[in-house]
């Protein structure tokens, strides 16, 4: 069974438990409420906090994005 404790900001799968970051379950989380699980770069950039001023770009979200990729594979495995 796969379940995430936001609040331990933990992972847990049938591989390992994953330690998360706040942002990572911030972004867990807003998926899980998105319709369809999909949001906007402006979506994620709100929900992370970014400043207009801050030099948040694309490629950043995606590498946030990779890593939360990551962790997730190393606790629940891909589908046969």
């Amino acid at each position: 069974m796969n379940t995430i404790a936001l609040h331990k900001l933990d992972l847990n799968g049938p591989l390992s438990c994953v330690r998360l970051t706040r942002s990572e379950a911030q972004m867990i989380r807003a998926f899980a409420l998105a319709e369809d699980g999909l949001l906007s770069f402006e979506s994620m950039a709100t929900i992370l906090d970014f400043d207009q001023a801050q030099d948040m770009d694309k490629s950043a979200l995606q590498v946030r994005m990779v890593r939360l990729r990551k962790k997730y594979m190393q606790a629940v495995p891909r589908a046969p």
